[in-house]
């Protein structure tokens, strides 16, 4: 299944991004201005994956809802013109977050918008001390307040 983008934001959007958490939220208002260095586009709960072999009976607003309640969500997507970034928003992170971006990352790559690199970031307020190594030996960068 196609990636889905969602509407596009503007990096200088204010609002309450969509679907997002109230704690990821909190992290978010706190990390924006680094997350979104060089950013040209900003997507929020960016569809990868989802349901297959959907019964070609189904109508297409049932389609479409089962697809996106199956899909794996990316917290923020950054469009700088040259790369990707997919951003996971985690208060309290552990290791557990590595899996999750390298899920996405695997994915996108599955099918991509496009060719460009994809980079992956963490936002938190708080790592575990054993998940910076793990991080950077993972080429993943962690941005914090």
């Amino acid at each position: 299944m196609p990636t889905i983008l969602g509407q596009r934001f503007d990096p200088l959007y204010q609002g309450w991004p969509p679907h997002m958490a109230t704690e990821d939220y909190a992290i978010w208002q706190r990390t924006r201005t680094k997350l979104l260095k060089n950013a040209k586009d900003v997507y929020f709960d960016v569809g990868l994956g989802g349901a297959k072999n959907i019964p070609e009976e189904y109508e297409p607003a049932y389609r479409r809802m089962w697809e996106r309640l199956n899909q794996k969500r990316i917290d923020v997507l950054v469009d700088t013109g040259e790369l990707w970034k997919i951003i996971e928003l985690r208060p309290r992170a552990t290791s557990t977050v590595i899996g999750r971006l390298l899920q996405y990352k695997t994915m996108w790559e599955a099918e991509p918008i496009d060719q460009r690199p994809v980079y992956l970031i963490l936002g938190t307020d708080i790592p575990d001390p054993d998940l910076i190594s793990l991080a950077v030996s993972l080429k993943i960068e962690i941005i914090t307040p």
